[in-house]
């Protein structure tokens, strides 16, 4: 059913930052490493900070760390953020309903902030009846501050903060995750598809970047659910 909708509202973007306020602890979590990891790296508070501010795409973020030497290699960080976000074409792939009558600006300002937590959140809401746009603005908007305000206290204090994963926050996203499948599940008839999503992911991350396990992973249960359902 179609669910392309124009509408964009504060109340829409209430919804989304309400959505995702415990996936945003997580990503300030990360924020705080990579803050710290950036430091260590050569990139001084200022530059840290707007990294996460421009780039917004924490794994690619950490990756280009250690390609970060003078002079700096342009090409490897450009092909190494387009390989690890390449998952974003799947994303905003299945959004393209909710998106499609939005006028293109207003389309492009809210996949600006699209991250695999508010993308995720935002599909549950639909599934519950969610048309704003707002939603996954706001959860964007979210997780977009609360990365830069990660950066920013991780490039200041990493040192006296240690290692935040020691405090258990780490388990957040993932939870965060697991919750939103449960959530969206509309019958035992979905749950095929995620097994062998999951589980070709996590096979082909033995023999590959994680990156490419998750894009390849998704595309085979995607690829098994269209199959599984045809066959119905």
């Amino acid at each position: 059913m179609p669910v392309a909708s124009t509408d964009l509202s504060l109340a829409g973007v209430g919804r989304g930052f309400r959505d995702l306020f415990a996936a945003a602890i997580a990503v300030a979590v990360f924020g705080i490493g990579f803050g710290a990891a950036a430091v260590e790296a050569g990139l001084s508070p200022a530059a840290a900070a707007a990294m996460s501010g421009f780039v917004f795409a924490g794994a690619a973020q950490y990756a280009v760390l250690d390609l970060w030497h003078y002079p700096l290699p342009w090409l490897a960080i450009l092909m190494t953020t387009l390989a690890i976000n390449g998952r974003h074409v799947v994303l905003g792939a299945t959004l393209g309903d909710y998106l499609g009558a939005a006028p293109p600006v207003r389309r492009y300002a809210v996949l600006a902030v699209l991250s695999d937590a508010n993308w995720a959140s935002t599909r549950q809401a639909i599934s519950g009846g969610e048309r704003d746009l707002g939603h996954l603005l706001g959860g964007g908007l979210l997780l977009w501050l609360t990365w830069i305000a990660g950066t920013l206290v991780g490039a200041f204090a990493g040192e006296a903060i240690g290692d935040p994963r020691h405090f258990g926050v780490d388990a957040l996203m993932p939870a965060f995750f697991v919750c939103v499948l449960i959530g969206a599940a509309k019958g035992v008839r979905d749950v095929p598809p995620w097994i062998v999503a999951g589980g070709a992911a996590a096979g082909l991350s033995l023999a590959m970047p994680t990156h490419w396990a998750v894009i390849s992973g998704a595309l085979g249960g995607a690829l098994f659910g269209y199959c599984f359902d045809a066959r119905r």
